[in-house]
């Protein structure tokens, strides 16, 4: 499963942009203000959602834990059924790739 460049290669990129996800959350999202804003609501003009910055990173250790077990599922399925290892190791890294864009859409917000 090493060997093969899709599976070895999605799953770098999701650790790749879990990495860069918390680094960005860490330089820009301020650490000692009051509430970090998650969602907010341009119609309504109003905050829908507000969270600290604990529970922010609490959101990006989980899709870190997502993408361990996925790598672990992937490890136990690759010798018996390739094309789900592979769509389930692509799939993580989409999802992790999402996780990147909303880290910085709230970083950009906040």
């Amino acid at each position: 499963m090493i060997k093969d460049r899709i599976v070895s290669g999605s799953f770098v990129f999701s650790g790749l942009m879990l990495m860069i996800s918390s680094i960005v959350a860490l330089l820009s999202l301020p650490t000692n203000a009051g509430d970090i804003i998650i969602r907010f609501d341009n119609y309504h003009n109003e905050v829908v959602w507000a969270g600290s910055f604990a529970l922010f990173f609490g959101v990006i250790l989980t899709a870190a834990a997502v993408v361990l077990i996925n790598f672990l599922l992937v490890r136990h399925i690759y010798p018996k059924e390739r094309f789900l290892a592979y769509l389930l190791s692509v799939g993580t890294g989409a999802v992790s790739l999402l996780f990147a864009v909303g880290t910085f859409a709230i970083t950009l917000i906040n």
